[in-house]
């Protein structure tokens, strides 16, 4: 297989911890690093391992917590099989050897080094966030007599908070739960360098924002207060707007020294498309 790694196409990490220290880490995205610097271990114990290659989306701002780390190994001798002790039972590993693999697949592979790939940015999360966000606020523009009605607003406020709080964490390397306590998810970012800005009304009004959720679904006699809900439209569009989720270019990166020293942070083919996408990389590579 053609070796081509061209460095300039890929984003550049935080590595996620200090224990993170193996060459090239900051190419890895931070919720692989970890893995990857056990399998190196891996790699050392086995001498019939000639290259390691990691692709996919191990290697893109798109990795979430439900991705799989693609792997592809050369081997001197092709009819011996690696072996493997690296990671835990719920870290999937999808393991290739470059002998077996197909052309096309070969071709991708290398493709991914050698240009680059142009969609390599993932902002969905974030974009679910801000979308949340934006149907309580439609929802309570409608006209509705069902006192019900604002639990509906309420549920989309706390998936903004949700999700936020949930889409830093993972660009912080840290793997997120399935969860919706709001509390649980503010104390995990604090004690992992999540580069989220939680606001004292988010962190105080944790446990009712959770409730938002569990509450507004399935118990048919929890109805939140409409002032309640008027007051958290308002401080879940400044916690939106303080982490960068919002329509308009924020005001640091109207600065180009700021802008060009973001970009030097990003794959060479890569660029944000919109104002919204270039507040969000500005929140997580600041």
């Amino acid at each position: 297989m053609r070796k081509y790694n061209n460095f300039d196409l890929h984003f550049i990490f935080d590595l996620k911890n200090e224990k993170i220290h193996f060459l090239n880490a900051e190419y890895i995205h931070p919720l692989k690093q970890a893995l990857v610097q056990e399998l190196q271990q891996d790699f050392q114990k086995d001498s019939n391992v000639k290259t390691a290659i990691v692709f996919g989306s191990g290697v893109e701002f798109r990795c979430n917590s439900y991705s799989d780390l693609d792997l592809c190994i050369e081997r001197y001798d092709c009819d011996r099989t690696f072996h493997y002790e690296a990671g835990s039972p719920n870290e999937a590993v999808d393991l290739l050897y470059a002998d077996r693999i197909g052309e096309r697949l070969r071709r991708e592979i290398e493709l991914l080094f050698m240009t680059g790939r142009k969609n390599m940015c993932d902002i969905r999360l974030f974009r679910r966030a801000y979308l949340d966000y934006r149907a309580a606020e439609n929802l309570l523009k409608m006209p509705e007599n069902d006192e019900a009605y604002m639990n509906m607003v309420a549920y989309h406020l706390q998936q903004a908070v949700e999700k936020t709080l949930k889409a830093f964490l993972e660009c912080a390397g840290v793997t997120v739960p399935n969860t919706h306590d709001i509390d649980r998810l503010v104390r995990m970012s604090g004690n992992n360098g999540s580069r989220v800005i939680v606001t004292e009304w988010v962190e105080d009004k944790a446990d009712m924002l959770t409730r938002w959720e569990t509450d507004t679904q399935y118990d048919m006699d929890y109805c939140v207060e409409k002032e309640k809900v008027l007051k958290g439209l308002k401080e879940v569009k400044h916690f939106l707007e303080i982490n960068g989720l919002k329509d308009e270019l924020r005001e640091e990166l109207q600065d180009p020294v700021v802008r060009e020293k973001l970009t030097s942070l990003f794959p060479k083919t890569y660029w944000p498309t919109s104002d919204f996408e270039w507040n969000c990389m500005y929140q997580v590579f600041r």
